[in-house]
């Protein structure tokens, strides 16, 4: 079996976009939810609990990307790290933020971030932290789609692995290389 450099070169890169994107989430969730509890004004209880799963969601790819990212590296052929525990594990978390970016793009549906201006008399619609709301759904969707490549990456590289009959239990960093 022969490792594959483009997997070596590869999953680093894709991670840390997925870190990168995590803790800028991270950032902005963490503001936002900061300043809403300080004044108690969320205009929602439905956005309150979406901000909050957001948070939640970006903390939980912090955390095991960058595990997963020095575990390749430091323990690459134990079975934490395998085809089959990144698949599971990308799967999970893709799941969480197509959850929490559809469900925030819901709660924003419509939103206006500035005044509304009906037969030219001016109309302040605008919601507190509108901007920053708008960010934090562009950066899970953003999150999203990153993972949606990663885990089709994960996915050929894992058919290639079954196809070679090393299965989905060999290392990440030891697939066939592409004939």
């Amino acid at each position: 079996m022969s490792t594959d450099n483009a997997v070596k070169k590869a999953h680093p890169i894709a991670f840390s976009f997925i870190i990168l994107f995590s803790f800028i989430e991270f950032l902005i969730t963490t503001i936002l939810i900061s300043n809403y509890n300080s004044d108690n004004s969320y205009y929602s209880d439905s956005l309150r609990d979406r901000l909050k799963f957001l948070l939640f969601t970006s903390i939980w790819s912090l955390v095991f990307t960058s595990i997963y990212l020095f575990g390749i590296f430091k323990l690459p052929t134990n079975f934490l790290f395998s085809l089959a525990s990144h698949a599971g594990f990308l799967f999970i978390t893709w799941i969480f933020w197509l959850s929490g970016a559809a469900a925030l793009s819901d709660t924003l549906s419509g939103l206006s971030c500035g005044d509304l201006f009906l037969s030219d008399v001016r109309i302040n619609v605008g919601i507190r932290y509108c901007h920053s709301l708008k960010a934090v759904q562009a950066f899970a969707w953003i999150e999203w789609i990153t993972l949606s490549f990663v885990l089709a990456y994960i996915a050929l590289i894992a058919s290639r692995a079954v196809k070679a009959g090393t299965g989905l239990k060999s290392p990440m960093r030891e697939v066939p290389a592409a004939v």
